[in-house]
């Protein structure tokens, strides 16, 4: 899949911790997301913080990209991660994956996945889109939560490529606050080497695993050892297989 990642150009909008502001940190969010998708696969181009919006999408459109991410965090007093969506994508599968796997990392509510019409890159990208409002930069909780987890944030987002079914444009039925079933997603095992072993590995880091496993797609050793653990930690049968039960855990479904 061909993926725009459209990090914040908004360098005014400070963050109430760590003296740093809202494109610096989703533009750490967004290298970090390239980079997983890449080993996973996909082509991936991140815009430029001096591109302007209309620079970004006509870069995009013209490229026939598949996806278009445009990364953000928010303010205005609020906690937890939102998703932004045109009308015509907010039931896309990969949508409702972003959303599911950045509501999972976050240690806030999650806000849901939102209808806004009336932003530039959501009407004017050819291609499914969405806008991802990682957490509340105005408070210091959540900016130095942004911060801290920036990488995980990228990785998340990254890993909804792999969790949401082939069809990125095509809804799916599915449990209302994530969009995801566990049952179209394949079972997991040692030697199995796939993009979604590579979403397997994103989620066991979020989850904690020590040491952090690299998003190389191949389950091996590590991989087999982490996902044993994280099963004794929720009082599953710790077979080191990822099957429905596993994935309904990891996901919070």
């Amino acid at each position: 899949m061909r993926i725009y990642l459209s990090p914040s150009r908004q360098p005014a909008n400070t963050y109430a911790a760590g003296k740093t502001n809202e494109q610096v940190q989703m533009h750490r969010v967004a290298d970090a997301c390239a980079s997983a998708l890449r080993v996973a696969g996909h082509t991936v181009a991140v815009a430029l913080a001096t591109q302007t919006l209309e620079g970004r999408v006509r870069e995009a459109n013209n490229g026939k990209f598949d996806f278009y991410v445009a990364i953000h965090s928010n303010a205005g007093g609020g906690k937890g991660v939102e998703v932004l969506a045109p009308s015509r994508h907010a039931s896309d599968s990969t949508v409702k994956a972003i959303y599911a796997a950045l509501d999972f990392l976050s240690p806030n509510k999650g806000r849901g996945i939102k209808v806004r019409d009336n932003l530039y890159e959501l009407n004017a990208a050819n291609m499914p889109v969405c806008l991802p409002e990682v957490e509340f930069h105005d408070n210091a909780a959540g900016a130095q939560w942004i911060i801290d987890n920036a990488v995980k944030i990228g990785q998340a987002i990254a890993s909804a490529f792999a969790l949401a079914p082939k069809s990125a444009s095509a809804p799916t039925p599915a449990p209302a606050q994530t969009g995801l079933t566990v049952n179209s997603i394949p079972e997991l095992k040692r030697g199995a080497k796939s993009q979604t072993v590579g979403a397997l590995q994103a989620l066991l880091n979020l989850r904690g695993a020590k040491p952090a496993l690299k998003i190389d797609n191949d389950f091996g050793a590590l991989t087999h050892a982490a996902l044993a653990t994280y099963q004794r930690s929720r009082g599953l049968i710790a077979d080191s297989i990822c099957g429905p039960n596993t994935w309904r855990a990891l996901l919070g479904v």
